[in-house]
């Protein structure tokens, strides 16, 4: 399996106290901490939906320490209503400054508000057209090396005119002296090179197979779609499986119980919502190049854990699971309690992953000695799940033909 290196970066917001209060999270396509738009191959669009991917990847949790992200979403991200798939506690969704002002982005911004979400319009100079957007914004951030001071006291006297109940972020501050003019004019909030400059970070991420991303889009885009089907799509690959999983470790979704199957987080996120997570994670994995004998022999796991579970009467669902990301440790190159930890997963199902003792750990060591011939294990276990020997290499054929129809 092809392991990537995705990269972002994230600058400190401070307060008037100088406190971190947020951070502002930036697309990085390497680890060269800037990013070129125009001579890079992501456009805006591109760009926002793979930060968002990577964001999720890597956790919000660990990128802001449960402060506020700040994230820049285009037009066309907007209009796509992709930011309700990001947690409103978490998220701030960051107006970009070209973004047009017309009645379906004003509409699409009052739908976020009364969500819950915070606002704010970046690169605010003399020119941008904030008037339009009414008191829609929380916070105007104000760019401080695009403007000067004569245009600043300018913008602040009109803005607070239209919005009396604005919130103000001095962008790009840079020394000593525009700080101090700043925090005279009462500004809330404070970024730049004279606190902080951007610090990289970087993660390890599994490329989902584009084929079987196209494939559950397709069928999502049916009025009534097929919750069979999907399942079943998302369940073959390994990657897509922990990436559902770890999206809905997010604080937009709580739960009373813990995921037992995939079904279960499919019918959780919804319809709209879960077309939405594909079209983010579609073209943050433009490039594929997937091991398909790995991929065959993760479903082969799966598929015996699960067959054996049915012949045990153990939960065949929570066996599937425990196949499939049996070796997800593997994949990111992380220890594996590292890897669940992040995954909203039933108790028993992390305990067999992580090697204590229960049915399913039981199975997926049954299916670990059968794939390495330890037959004197096999036996053992065999015994102890009261499973007859007979039909074991039947049910290993079964999964190797099962696989082979699906890869």
């Amino acid at each position: 399996m092809v392991i990537i290196n995705i990269f972002l970066a994230r600058q400190a917001i401070y307060d008037r106290s100088q406190n971190i209060i947020a951070y502002e999270m930036l697309f990085r396509n390497s680890d060269i901490n800037q990013f070129d738009l125009i001579s890079n191959e992501y456009n805006e669009d591109d760009a926002t939906l793979k930060l968002i991917s990577n964001c999720s990847t890597i956790g919000f949790r660990e990128l802001t320490s449960d402060k506020k992200a700040f994230i820049n979403f285009t037009e066309g991200i907007l209009l796509n209503d992709i930011p309700t798939i990001l947690p409103k506690d978490v998220v701030v969704i960051e107006i970009l400054e070209n973004v047009n002002p017309i009645p379906e982005v004003i509409e699409s911004m009052k739908q976020l508000k009364q969500k819950g979400y915070v606002l704010a319009l970046d690169d605010v100079v003399y020119s941008t057209r904030y008037k339009e957007f009414g008191d829609l914004i929380d916070i105007y951030k104000i760019d401080f090396i695009d403007t000067n001071k004569l245009q600043r006291k300018l913008l602040l006297d009109k803005i607070r005119k239209v919005n009396p109940k604005a919130k103000f972020l001095a962008e790009k501050i840079e020394d000593e002296e525009t700080y101090k003019e700043a925090a005279k004019n009462l500004f809330t909030y404070f970024q730049g090179y004279y606190f902080s400059r951007p610090v990289m970070i970087s993660g390890k991420d599994i490329p989902i197979r584009e084929a079987c991303c196209f494939n559950v889009m397709l069928e999502l885009m049916k009025d009534e779609f097929d919750i069979d089907v999907v399942e079943k799509m998302i369940e073959l690959d390994v990657a897509m499986s922990y990436k559902l999983m770890k999206f809905l470790n997010s604080a937009k979704f709580s739960f009373r119980q813990r995921i037992s199957s995939l079904r279960q987080a499919i019918v959780i996120l919804g319809k709209n919502e879960l077309r939405k997570w594909i079209s983010v994670i579609a073209v943050s994995n433009i490039i594929s190049d997937n091991n398909e004998e790995f991929i065959s022999q993760t479903l082969i796991r799966a598929r015996f854990c699960e067959l054996i579970a049915q012949n045990i009467e153990e939960e065949k669902n929570k066996a599937f699971i425990v196949g499939l990301f049996s070796s997800i440790d593997t994949y990111l190159d992380m220890d594996m309690r590292d890897v669940l930890r992040d995954l909203p997963l039933d108790v028993d199902i992390k305990d067999a992953l992580t090697g204590e003792k229960n049915t399913l750990n039981d199975i997926l060591v049954l299916v670990k000695a059968y794939e390495n011939m330890d037959f004197e294990e096999v036996g053992r276990l065999l015994e102890e799940l009261k499973l007859d020997s007979i039909i074991l290499p039947e049910l290993f054929i079964d999964s190797i033909e099962w696989s082979n129809k699906i890869v």
